[in-house]
């Protein structure tokens, strides 16, 4: 693969969709005056549970959409349909629960600023199964534009509102909140003509309960994957709001927690470039072409991701216009390397998709989901809320332990790499750039000029002495 094919295909395919989060970086510098680490708990708190109720909403229903395209052809849009109607009951039903659930996590909050966050919040989950169909749809025609352009655009329009409220109405968390939503509001008229009229996909109240029960016999399964993600990414703000860690903390966290979850934004946009040339290699059994897939993309993202955390304090003072936010640097410098894992992650759940094994998931998010929630019910209340960002760094690097006790994920690291040792040599790479890149961090401007352009020059190095190995797949 050329240099450029893989640059080419990283921007377009990864990095264009995220352009909105982008602009949401450099806005930063505009809008932290105007926030409080108060702002950034609240904002925590609910995205936290919004995030568990819209794991719940979808049922797994999305895994029927991309089967029946294939296998009802021209009549997909009647099941299509059906699982809409699906998708809006249980978004009304998942809403009003949610509002339940936030009625009494913030019963402290006035009730004028209560409701306005229930109403937000809640308009993604009744009003987004249009953008889950589109997300579907036009990546299985090929056309991305048709996808990407209404989405960025919604996404954009939902920032600005956000900078609004924020710079010039002082709505704190409630501007917070607000981009969400008016992006997601805006996602559902853009393609409500494409989809409804053009497409024909309109909702089919059938309440065929035999219909419905296949449905979800082979939709509920994929439950515990999606709910996985929530219990990993943001069970601890759900605990700390259960053990009443002070909010600005909890602020600390979110802030610090969302500024290193950035760095996904590359390091997945490359995933999604090789996502083709994954898939071909695993199905002929190229597993040469397919460790050098591997390589690749681990070692691009051990790099980014110490970069970033070596240079996270200069980013703060950069973006960051605000003296108290600024203390989530150091929090942000480590939850980076929570993400470092995420190549191995890609390539072994691809696995698992391939084979059809989707019960095997399971163990890829879930467990380490619930490694979390333990860690944090444990630790919190004896070592406060920074806890939570080592046992968050620790359930995702428990993946490196999964094939060691899984034989589906352990035979195919056997496959690629001969042995299952690799993952000793990951975690004993991943510790190191973690300890090198966090005390670096702290240094001088001169020392970290120093190790950067040594890194830099190693990887050009590297990639001059090897790039027709490293990039013959």
């Amino acid at each position: 693969m050329k240099i450029n094919q893989l640059i080419s295909g990283t921007i377009w395919y990864g990095l264009v969709p995220k352009f909105s989060v982008v602009i949401t970086v450099f806005i930063l510098p505009f809008t932290t005056p105007f926030l409080t680490a108060s702002d950034y708990g609240i904002v925590g708190i609910v995205n936290s549970y919004y995030g568990l109720f819209f794991a719940i909403y979808t049922l797994g229903l999305n895994v029927h959409l991309t089967n029946s395209y294939y296998e009802y052809k021209n009549n997909f849009n009647l099941i299509w349909g059906r699982i809409l109607f699906l998708l809006i009951i249980s978004g009304v039903v998942s809403a009003i629960l949610m509002a339940t659930t936030l009625s009494m996590a913030l019963s402290e909050l006035p009730s004028v600023s209560l409701l306005t966050i229930i109403g937000l919040v809640s308009i993604p989950l009744i009003f987004g199964g249009n953008a889950l169909l589109a997300n579907h749809l036009y990546p299985l025609r090929s056309d991305p534009k048709s996808l990407v352009l209404p989405t960025l655009i919604s996404n954009c329009v939902g920032i600005f509102s956000s900078f609004i409220l924020i710079k010039y109405f002082k709505a704190g968390y409630i501007g917070l909140l607000a981009s969400g939503p008016t992006s997601s509001l805006l996602t559902f008229l853009f393609f409500l003509k494409p989809i409804w009229r053009k497409e024909r996909i309109i909702p089919i109240v059938d309440f065929n309960l035999t219909r419905i029960r296949n449905f979800l016999r082979i939709s509920l399964p994929v439950v515990p994957h999606t709910l996985g993600f929530m219990l990993l990414t943001a069970s601890d703000r759900l605990i700390m709001g259960l053990y009443d860690v002070p909010i600005n903390h909890v602020g600390y966290y979110t802030h610090g927690y969302s500024m290193g979850d950035y760095v996904t934004i590359i390091s997945a946009a490359l995933i999604t470039s090789l996502a083709p040339r994954i898939q071909e290699h695993y199905r002929s059994k190229d597993y040469m072409k397919l460790k050098r897939v591997y390589i690749l993309s681990q070692s691009f993202t051990i790099v980014t991701v110490f970069l970033f955390s070596l240079w996270i304090p200069e980013i703060y003072k950069v973006l960051i216009h605000n003296e108290d936010l600024r203390k989530s640097s150091s929090i942000a410098s480590i939850i980076c390397f929570a993400n470092i894992i995420y190549p191995l992650y890609a390539f072994m759940s691809t696995s698992a998709f391939i084979e059809k094994k989707t019960n095997k998931l399971l163990y890829l998010v879930f467990v380490p989901g619930a490694l979390n929630v333990i860690l944090n019910l444990t630790l919190i209340p004896f070592f406060g809320y920074k806890t939570a960002i080592y046992t968050t760094l620790a359930s995702y690097w428990s993946l490196l332990v999964i094939p060691f006790v899984i034989s589906f994920y352990g035979n195919f690291l056997e496959k690629i790499f001969e042995s299952k040792t690799v993952l000793i040599v990951l975690f004993f790479l991943f510790s190191v750039a973690t300890l090198i890149s966090y005390f670096v961090s702290l240094a001088s401007i001169n020392i970290k000029i120093i190790t950067s352009v040594i890194v830099l020059i190693l990887v050009l190095y590297i990639l001059q002495r090897r790039k027709h190995e490293l990039f013959d797949f």
